[in-house]
């Protein structure tokens, strides 16, 4: 049996530390690259799920902000590039002490619903993050509420929504079997 540490096993842990190694490694070279340089977004939010998957979001928080910096510097602050910084702003100030994490998850989720068509997998995607956000923090509210839009967008399709209920149940191994391949 492998050893689970914050509900990740130990070879889990062990490869997320390697990947931060080299990512680490990358930023060092990115951080050469113009301040703009939309190379060191993708970079950067890497890093930080590295730091968020090894239970650091006081190090991921940073990088995810430089990353969001960035896509709103070359695209504005309507962009949809700026959907995928802004979750993980909101996943990572979540599992801090203090901080806005409403803010952020909002805008994402404002972004999505402007830049994507409703049954588009881009929208669901950004609706149950934001669910799963909510629950990580213990806002039952916030949750209910995402879970809502997300079973309105899903229409008639009930593989879906049972996956989406049981995203709000916290069931997620169960919530993935419950959605359609495809």
């Amino acid at each position: 049996l492998q050893q689970v540490e914050h509900g990740r096993s130990l070879r889990e842990k062990d490869l997320i530390w390697e990947a931060k190694q080299v990512l680490e490694d990358c930023l060092a070279v990115a951080q050469e690259y113009p301040h703009k340089d939309p190379r060191r977004v993708l970079i950067c939010m890497e890093l930080g799920a590295s730091y968020l998957g090894l239970g650091q979001p006081e190090k991921a928080l940073p990088l995810y902000d430089q990353a969001a910096c960035i896509v709103e510097f070359n695209h504005g602050d309507e962009h949809p590039g700026l959907i995928a910084p802004l979750l993980a702003v909101a996943r990572a100030t979540s599992r801090l002490p203090k901080g806005d994490w409403h803010a952020p998850l909002e805008k994402a989720a404002a972004l999505s619903e402007k830049h994507h068509p409703p049954n588009s997998a881009e929208r669901l995607t950004t609706l149950c993050l934001a669910l799963e956000t909510c629950q990580a923090r213990g806002d039952w509210h916030g949750s209910e509420g995402y879970a809502r839009k997300a079973l309105l967008l899903l229409g008639g399709d009930q593989g879906l929504k049972i996956g989406i209920l049981r995203l709000l149940k916290g069931d997620l191994p169960a919530a993935a079997k419950s959605l359609p391949a495809g």
